[in-house]
């Protein structure tokens, strides 16, 4: 695709989207094929990448153990819709720069979305990239959500799958797996005794368990859990070739930019007109 010219944005994918990606090819019956299947039935995709950017500050940030406040844009938000049509229903799939979604605010774009579109809210799936430097759009540790914002977005991130939806043209659908061991790694290890630091939030002084304990901390016995070093592709084009999307998903945390910011560190590429 290096030498493609349509002009392409750059997305980072959460852990969700891996666990239904083979679902999502079972569902459009397919197999990494063209266009047509011995029944005459059209697939088509469509994407679009709407600016979720706040326009009103200052705005509250979460990802923190305390509140911040956010008062200008270093980069700019975006929620990047892909619709799948096999002939027979639709889905959608949304990535959203954010760092968490709550249910309840979910629920709310769905419905919009779907009175727009006909696509059933539960043929919807919706994740955050986990940016720890946007508008905080759900409480978490000690942050309040940003009403005004949340206010805002969920319209947008509806708007997104609608114009996705418009952009349906015939495709072919591909998609693999990689590996790539260097860049995770589980951030929880377990520590000697009486060495971890005083949990801020229940006050406890004798966790086991700390993380980021440093590198080389000779008090740090060896992490709690496995990694996921897979790197997970879903290709879209158009008949002749040209990049319609390209969703991935690699099991990293967020690495940290000012904000607002999407914090993109895993390039992936979105076509959004």
């Amino acid at each position: 695709m290096k030498n493609q010219k349509p002009h392409l944005w750059a997305i980072a994918q959460s852990k969700s989207i891996a666990r239904v990606l083979t679902a999502i090819c079972i569902a459009t019956h397919m197999s990494s094929y063209s266009v047509a299947d011995e029944q005459s039935k059209t697939f088509r995709a469509g994407a679009f990448a709407i600016d979720i950017s706040p326009v009103e500050f200052p705005v509250i940030v979460n990802g923190s153990m305390t509140q911040k406040t956010a008062g200008k844009i270093i980069d700019p938000l975006h929620a990047r819709c892909l619709v799948l049509d096999d002939g027979e229903g639709q889905i959608a799939i949304v990535v959203v720069d954010s760092c968490m979604l709550p249910r309840e605010l979910l629920d709310e774009v769905k419905d919009l979305a779907s009175s727009a579109t006909g696509i059933a809210p539960n043929r919807i799936l919706i994740s955050a990239t986990h940016t720890h430097s946007a508008p905080s759009a759900m409480g978490a540790l000690g942050t309040d959500r940003d009403d005004r914002y949340c206010h805002f977005v969920v319209p947008r991130i509806a708007q997104g799958i609608q114009r996705a939806q418009k952009n349906l043209v015939p495709a072919k659908i591909g998609w693999a797996v990689g590996r790539d061991e260097k860049n995770v790694g589980c951030r929880r290890w377990l520590m000697k005794p009486g060495v971890a630091p005083t949990n801020p939030f229940s006050g406890t002084t004798n966790d086991r368990a700390t993380m980021h304990p440093g590198y080389g901390n000779e008090n740090a016995i060896e992490a709690t859990g496995p990694v996921d070093p897979s790197v997970t592709i879903l290709s879209l084009q158009t008949l002749d070739g040209r990049p319609l999307a390209l969703l991935a998903n690699y099991s990293m945390h967020y690495v940290g930019a000012s904000a607002v910011s999407a914090d993109q560190t895993i390039l992936v590429f979105f076509a959004a007109r």
